[in-house]
């Protein structure tokens, strides 16, 4: 038996328990390359990977009981983690960057987690002539999106140069330490009281006792996401578009563009809103990656949710402003500090061992039996949407020689409607993946959102939306 190598932390068990009750989430990355990496190059990067973070050489032992566990896997040939060209195309959907994404799903919700290698490689063909397409799948168990993004980042350099450098290779073979070994994210007493009333008393109470509850943007869903697939639509905004929106916004006194796209998401979400007194709740994770020296550049969860609930009517509400506040709200530090107390919280979720139920795929342990009650609940969804923050790819050193058509998505989020996932190169196009669960969500409204929130970013950065203009202008 190999020995444990440490417990997973709160965030790590949060994604384990999805994938426990039938809803694992995955991350996958792809591009194609302009000109052929050699296949030479393949094996040498992926050595090079698993000697630079550990967690990626581990499996989760006991992965349903009361105490899983990271352990090594049997294994480190390459090949484990290098997967087929017959994985992507096996659908029959094509090899864009729509469909490899869709079989990277599949492909790693298949795996068995305390056994397999819970990330995958791929390089095949491009669409181009002596172009190449690159995919890299992730289990959200071993890192955040930010994580991931990173290590796609290290992945592609490492196709230019496979052995990487004697320093890029070097580590004391320990794990990423879990975030709450590095934060005080514990929740005090008060928090303990109002998450004990929120999650057990308030739930029991007669209905005439209960306050009323939040009504979500985007109506009563036709079908259960549990068991729906994840869908995507694709959204691509042209680097010359890019580059003017990012200056208009300045001039408006907007710094970031992830806060232009957060309420540009709002805003097309607000224009088919489905009732009068609907609130959209909207969310981003925040990333701690780079603020403590433990943390490693890949691998590992560090990251808190800013969650806002949005007024039922926004009609009125000048564009701008609502950015200059979003903006404001990142970098209060009340606003970290509300987050980081938020994923304390699950710290309060009981973990220990069910006895024996008898039925097929019961839970065997009292944190997945919570989150079998939370995805399984007549509406589970919690949120509206939900805009990720991953900003630029950093450099790979395949800019030069053709990036292109980078993207990314997770699989969808069963109490979050929409999540948007945009991703760019420097200098290159803004690539937005839109992911919800098939049938969820009205397939045409989708499709409403997603132009409401091309056209915004059109006309932002054609200087079409003026410092006085509102919601309903837009």
């Amino acid at each position: 038996m190999h020995e444990a190598l440490r417990s997973l932390s709160l965030l790590e068990r949060y994604s384990l328990a999805r994938v426990n009750v039938g809803a694992p989430p995955v991350v996958v990355f792809t591009a194609v390359l302009r000109r052929t990496s050699p296949d030479s190059a393949l094996k040498p990067a992926v050595n090079t990977l698993l000697e630079r973070y550990p967690l990626l050489r581990c499996r989760i032992a006991d992965h349903d009981s009361s105490d899983p566990r990271w352990e090594p896997l049997a294994s480190l040939e390459p090949e484990a983690f290098v997967g087929t060209a017959d994985e992507i195309t096996a659908s029959g959907t094509g090899t864009d960057a729509r469909a490899v994404i869709l079989a990277g799903f599949e492909t790693m919700s298949r795996i068995d987690v305390s056994q397999q290698p819970l990330w995958r490689v791929w390089l095949f063909p491009g669409p181009d002539s002596g172009s190449s397409r690159v995919v890299l799948a992730v289990h959200h168990v071993v890192a955040d999106g930010t994580g991931v993004r990173n290590l796609f980042s290290d992945f592609l350099s490492l196709l230019r140069a496979p052995y990487g450098t004697a320093t890029d290779n070097k580590n004391d073979g320990a794990l990423a330490p879990a975030m709450e070994s590095l934060l005080p994210i514990q929740p005090s007493f008060i928090d303990t009281a109002k998450l004990a009333w929120s999650e057990l008393v308030l739930p029991n109470l007669p209905t005439f006792l209960r306050p009323a509850t939040t009504l979500i943007h985007l109506g009563k869903p036709p079908v259960h996401p549990l068991k729906q697939p994840s869908a995507i639509r694709i959204s691509t905004l042209e680097a010359s578009l890019l580059a003017q929106l990012k200056a208009v916004a300045k001039e408006h006194g907007v710094a970031t563009l992830h806060t232009v796209l957060y309420v540009s998401t709002l805003a097309a979400i607000q224009k088919h809103k489905t009732g009068v007194d609907t609130v959209a709740i909207g969310s981003s994770p925040a990333s701690i990656r780079g603020t403590e020296a433990a943390i490693p550049h890949a691998t590992g969860n560090y990251v808190y949710d800013i969650e806002q609930e949005h007024p039922a009517d926004l009609a009125a509400a000048p564009f701008w402003t609502e950015c200059a506040a979003y903006a404001r709200r990142l970098v209060d530090p009340e606003t970290k500090r509300s987050g980081l107390k938020r994923t304390g919280h699950l710290a309060l979720i009981p973990t220990g061992t069910l006895s024996p139920s008898g039925e097929p795929g019961a839970p065997r342990n009292r944190f997945d039996a919570w989150m079998k009650g939370r995805l399984t609940k007549s509406d589970p969804c919690e949120a509206t949407f939900e805009v990720s923050n991953l900003g630029l790819l950093p450099p790979t050193g395949w800019e030069k020689d053709g990036l292109l058509e980078l993207a990314w998505a997770q699989t969808s989020m069963v109490t979050t409607a929409l999540a948007f996932n945009p991703i760019a190169t420097r200098g290159g196009d803004l690539v937005t993946t839109v992911t919800y669960r098939a049938g969820f969500v009205e397939e045409s409204l989708v499709d409403e959102i997603v132009q409401s929130y091309e056209s915004i970013l059109s006309r932002i950065a054609n200087g079409q939306v003026p410092a006085d203009a509102t919601f309903s202008q837009l």
